[in-house]
């Protein structure tokens, strides 16, 4: 039997509305109030939702999983990464609670976030939400250089164009090029000019050539 709940439109539901419709007369865990009932945006409260279960990916899960090699953290190099090391002990992350002035040493797991020391210049109403969007921007921030680190390997290594790899027959140079080609102009004589594709040529380069590492040259005289 499926349940159907209708809600005036004019009558805004907040997610612990709906958390509490879900479970029905059962009683809530423990950290229900910490993840739903604050002002944090919806993306924050799922991530939140995740994170005090220690359920958000990293990488001691994903070896569980058989997805990583390693527990290793790619940002510091520590040998075992879970959520708790991912939002409180990463280089990043500590440097971010130092300059907060929170200590989370005195807060053992994410289980219990809501054990921070708050300091006084932060209203206590306003607490958990700060918690929240800390947390969640820890979280993207984190993505966000290894996505970087990822593209640079894939640089040093290869071809990048645009974050994909392509066949270098299919380049179009805007981001980074096969590494060690090079292109020669007419109009600019004795330069090896960045490159790896016609697309590269200068737009006011006449019989240019692109020199692949693997000593194959292309001619791209349409330029000129």
């Amino acid at each position: 039997m499926s349940m159907h709940f209708h809600f005036p439109v004019s009558c805004p539901v907040k997610y612990f509305d709906y958390y509490r419709l879900l479970v029905g007369g059962a009683s809530t865990c423990d950290f229900a109030d910490f993840v739903w009932r604050n002002r944090s945006p919806p993306c924050a409260q799922f991530f939140m939702w995740l994170l005090v279960q220690e359920s958000v990916k990293n990488r001691a899960l994903l070896l569980t999983k058989h997805i990583v090699p390693d527990t290793a953290c790619e940002l510091c190099s520590t040998n075992y990464e879970d959520a708790n090391h991912i939002i409180f002990h990463c280089v990043t992350a500590a440097a971010f609670w130092s300059v907060l002035g929170i200590d989370v040493g005195a807060t053992p797991s994410v289980r219990c976030l809501w054990d921070l020391p708050r300091p006084p210049c932060i209203p206590a109403a306003h607490f958990i939400s700060f918690i929240h969007l800390c947390c969640w921007h820890i979280w993207k921030h984190r993505n966000e250089l290894i996505t970087i680190f990822f593209c640079m390997r894939l640089v040093n290594e290869g071809l990048l164009i645009l974050g994909a790899v392509v066949e270098p027959t299919e380049a179009v140079c805007t981001v980074a090029c096969v590494k060690g080609a090079y292109i020669r102009c007419r109009n600019y004589p004795r330069q090896q000019l960045y490159g790896c594709a016609c697309h590269c040529a200068p737009p006011d380069g006449k019989r240019c050539v692109v020199h692949l590492p693997d000593r194959k040259a292309q001619r791209c005289w349409k330029r000129g």
